[in-house]
């Protein structure tokens, strides 16, 4: 009585059964694994802005409308798009042919041999874009961020690694600046052993009064410790 309900008539049926094999045809580990490698091999990443209007999108106008190969894609735009996507700026979407999805799929099934292949072809493509296709979107998505998250680290040890190992500056009191435009920069003085001796926060945008007050600071901050170097 209940299962009637569900299936109240022939087209429910029917529709129930292409459900359940699209939900095999998801599954099959032979299938998915041939359409992963097409999309690594044909697959772009997309990159549209969801407002580019609000300020958080400015760091981000690169990428308002950005293609890229999956394959080729470098690290640090990898990086750049979740950080786009994690402030609510970008929609980021991998896209490979679906043509060729379809030829994939229906190769590996070898619907061609199949007397219901009429019934089974669009059976096979409901399964790749409502079920496969965002599967391995998410699945390549992980991979790219992984290899770009090792890369960044590799590339900021290797760097903190030179930056620790450089000569000191002997003698010298140092005025060191982190540069940084919506947050300000970090300003701190070292004295000729490394000792930090002060530290502020200053401003390189913005209006003339502030700007003015940033030339002001910087100039008492070098005349006040002796500091010769920046």
């Amino acid at each position: 009585s209940s299962d009637l309900k569900q299936l109240p008539n022939v087209d429910a049926v029917w529709q129930g059964v292409r459900d359940l094999l699209a939900e095999v045809f998801s599954e099959r580990a032979d299938l998915r694994e041939s359409i992963r490698r097409l999309a690594w091999k044909t697959g772009r990443i997309k990159s549209t802005v969801v407002d580019a209007q609000v300020e958080a999108a400015t760091p981000f106008r690169d990428y308002f409308d950005h293609s890229e190969p999956v394959g080729k894609i470098p690290p640090h735009r990898i990086l750049a798009f979740n950080r786009g996507e994690g402030a609510g700026v970008l929609r980021i979407h991998v896209v490979w042919d679906a043509d060729q999805s379809q030829q994939a799929a229906e190769s590996c099934l070898q619907l061609a041999r199949l007397r219901n292949q009429t019934f089974l072809r669009p059976v096979v493509a409901d399964a790749l874009e409502r079920l496969v296709h965002p599967s391995l979107e998410r699945e390549l998505r992980r991979e790219l961020t992984a290899k770009a998250s090792a890369q960044a680290v590799a590339v900021f040890a290797r760097n903190l690694r030179k930056l620790l190992l450089q000569p000191p500056v002997p003698g010298q009191c140092v005025l060191a600046i982190d540069p940084g435009f919506r947050t300000g920069c970090k300003v701190a003085i070292l004295d000729a052993t490394g000792r930090l001796l002060a530290q502020d926060l200053v401003y390189c945008t913005g209006s003339a009064e502030k700007l003015a007050a940033t030339r002001t600071r910087l100039a008492e901050l070098l005349r006040e410790h002796g500091c010769r170097l920046i």
